[in-house]
Formats: structure tokens, C-alpha cells, sequence
């Protein structure tokens, strides 16, 4: 009974959330005893994720240990370092949680080390890549951006600046073999439809797997090939990819033809306009305003790139991880009122910063599970 009133609880806050305008709950944060590992890939991967990630252990001091890993993708000999780091976690003096901070290749088996140690550790994982069924018979929660609705709202900020055309530069990392993005180009398919936009996919070589030249060298062929085959015309044209290395390039080449950059909400909203520009990345929800009008300003002193831009305006990277971290205090402490990990963290999530933007619901026919995303595009040139 007290199941079925908790779930209850959770349902009628989320239908709350989405029709009324949401009600910020102020939910103290219950701190508790022994460590919380935070297993993090270099910030070359991950940058806004690494600089929230490192700003939660500073305020947590007594708490949170970070461990950095490399992270690795393409395996021929050896354990990948998400492993080694993993069993390096579940040694760690009182460890009573670990938390995959970006849950890349490998967290399942990662995860199956850390419990094959310790069963009592709660493990948290964060944008994993792995089967998601598989994944949650080895941890006790992921959490995820709602990709769906985020789809949506890219195409909204692309028909914002007048697109026609919006060209997908997809990586097999970011596609084929990623669970959580198998369904993504079908999203913004659909979204593109809904709007009148065509939407055009262009699978190129990944700078992970091949030498940077030879990936740069695979976009610019591509961008060519849109052009001289007639898939995309004049400048009306989107260039969108979710590789964090490489945004700077696409913002170049938008720039150089007078075409549309949409940033990614996720999982890099900054560091391409930071690279591009010289101006460091918000590290939290609020630090995001200053971000925008530090960007508008210099649009505003250099007037020679032509391209349009719409940034996302949320610090979503932000908000999952501390959500996350604080999901997993509850967790810990054990006297929720709410009676599953999924149910705790909807809450918490949800309550962690009173933005109405953002909404955390379960993942259908995932009891481990979350989505989470909050909309908003703004047009800065």
C-alpha cells in the first residue's frame, strides 16, 4: 500500500508539473555518512560535466571523491579504464556510493565489478550507453535526457532562424551504438516534419576513432557533398552534430557560409561557442545568463561572422549531475517517504533548482529509470 501511494504521489506531482506550472518543493539536502565516488572521464570528452562534476566535490568535500578515467571506446587489448577505475572506486575507505558521471562503454561491466565487491554500494549511472534492461539489473539508477522532447525543441529553435534544411552530421558513437541515441535521428525526423523543415543525415568519420585531420577532412567532404549533389540549397541550412570536438568546426564553416549553428542542450550546450569565442563555460544553472550575454556582447563588438546562432539557455549537464549526487544522498540515508529509487529521484530532481523549465518523469517500463530535460532556445544572432 504504502508502494502504490508513494507512486501515486510522484504521478500527481509530475501531471502538476506539466500542466499547472511547477511548484518548487524546497527539499533539504540529507547528507550522509561515508564516501560518494564520482567516476568522471577527462574534461577533453566531457567539459561542462567535468567542471560541475569538480565544483560538486569542492562543496562536498567531506563527501564526494572524483576519480578521472580516460575514456576509452575502441578496446583491442587490456581492461578499458572505466573498469580499472571502477574496481579503484569499490576499494575506496567507506564507499557507499559510485556514481558513472557520463556512464560511456563498459559501465555494465564497470558496475558488475563494483557490486561483485560490494553489493550494498549504490551505483548511479548518468547518460549510459549501454542497454539501458541490461544496464539497471547491475546498478540502482540512471538517469537521462528526455531525447524526445529535446529533439523537439532543437527543430523549434531551427525554424526560429527560418531553416529549411537540417543536416545531422551523425557519428556511429552518437547513433548506431549509443542505446539512449538509436532513436534520435527518427526524433528529429518527425520534428523536422512537423515543421516543414527536410531534414538530411550525413554519417561521418569520428574524431575518437580517426586521427583529427581525417575526421575534419570527413565533414568538409560532407558539407560538399550536401552542396554539390542539391540535397541542401542556400542559407537557410542547419549544421548540427552532438560531438563535443566538434562544434568549433561546424560554428566555423556556419560562419563562413552564412548558415544556422544550433547548439546541443546535451551533451555539450557551451564548449563549442566557449572554444570559438574565448569565454569559459557556465558551470552551473545560474551561471548561464552571464554566458549568454557575455556571447551577445561579442557578437555585438565583431560583426564579421555571418552565420545565425541559438544557444541553449539551461545548464542541463548541471542540473542531472547535482540532482543525481543528491538523489543518491537520499538514497543512502534511507528514510524517504517515497519508496523506490526511481520515485526518489523524480523528486529530487525535480526539486533540486526552482526552474519550471525542467521536468524529471519515469522512463516507461524502466523502474530504475529517469528522463529528464527542460526546453528553451534563444536566438543570440
Amino acid at each position: 500500500m504504502k508502494r502504490l501511494l508513494s507512486a501515486l504521489l510522484v504521478l500527481v506531482m509530475v501531471l502538476c508539473l506539466a500542466s499547472c506550472g511547477k511548484k518548487f518543493i524546497d527539499v533539504p539536502v540529507k547528507y550522509p555518512e561515508g564516501k560518494v565516488v564520482i567516476l568522471m572521464p577527462t574534461k577533453e570528452h566531457y567539459p561542462e560535466d567535468y567542471v560541475v562534476v569538480n565544483k560538486l566535490a569542492e562543496e562536498n568535500k567531506d563527501i564526494v571523491v572524483v576519480m578521472e578515467y580516460e575514456d576509452t571506446r575502441h578496446l583491442e587489448t587490456g581492461d578499458p579504464d572505466i573498469l580499472v577505475a571502477a574496481r579503484k572506486a569499490a576499494e575506496v575507505e567507506d564507499v557507499k556510493a559510485v556514481i558513472f558521471a557520463r556512464a560511456g562503454y563498459f559501465t555494465y561491466n564497470a558496475a558488475k565489478a563494483i557490486k561483485s565487491k560490494n553489493p550494498d554500494i549504490v551505483i548511479a549511472a548518468i547518460e549510459p550507453e549501454d542497454d539501458i534492461s541490461k544496464l539497471n539489473e547491475v546498478v540502482d539508477l540512471t538517469v537521462a535526457a528526455d531525447r524526445q522532447l529535446y529533439a523537439k525543441d532543437i527543430i523549434s529553435a531551427a525554424k526560429s532562424q527560418k531553416a529549411e534544411y537540417f543536416v545531422f552530421f551523425a557519428e556511429d558513437r552518437y547513433v548506431k551504438n549509443n542505446f539512449l541515441y538509436m532513436n534520435y535521428g527518427t526524433y528529429l525526423k518527425n520534428a523536422c516534419e512537423e515543421k516543414g523543415i527536410k531534414y538530411v543525415e550525413k554519417t561521418v568519420k569520428d574524431s575518437l576513432y580517426e586521427d583529427i585531420t581525417v575526421a575534419d577532412s570527413s565533414l568538409k567532404e560532407a558539407i560538399k557533398e550536401i552542396y554539390d549533389s542539391g540535397e541542401v540549397k542556400g542559407e537557410n541550412v542547419v549544421f548540427y552534430s552532438l560531438n563535443p570536438d566538434r562544434q568549433i568546426n561546424i560554428i566555423n564553416a556556419v560562419n563562413e557560409k552564412g548558415l544556422i549553428y544550433i547548439a546541443p542542450a546535451f551533451p555539450t550546450a557551451y564548449s563549442g561557442v566557449a572554444d570559438a569565442y574565448s569565454i569559459d563555460t557556465p558551470d552551473s544553472v545560474k551561471d548561464v545568463d552571464g554566458f549568454i550575454k557575455g556571447v551577445k556582447a561579442i557578437f555585438t563588438l565583431d560583426n564579421a561572422d555571418k552565420g545565425r546562432l541559438s544557444m541553449y539557455t539551461y545548464s542541463l549537464a548541471s542540473r542531472i549531475q547535482r540532482g543525481t549526487l543528491y538523489a543518491v544522498y537520499d538514497i543512502i540515508v534511507g528514510d524517504s517517504e517515497y519508496t523506490t529509487n526511481q520515485e526518489i529521484a523524480v523528486v529530487r530532481l525535480n526539486n533540486t533548482d526552482p526552474d519550471k523549465r525542467f521536468i524529471a518523469q519515469n522512463l516507461p517500463g524502466e523502474e530504475k529509470s529517469v528522463v529528464c530535460y527542460a526546453s528553451g532556445f534563444e536566438k543570440l544572432k
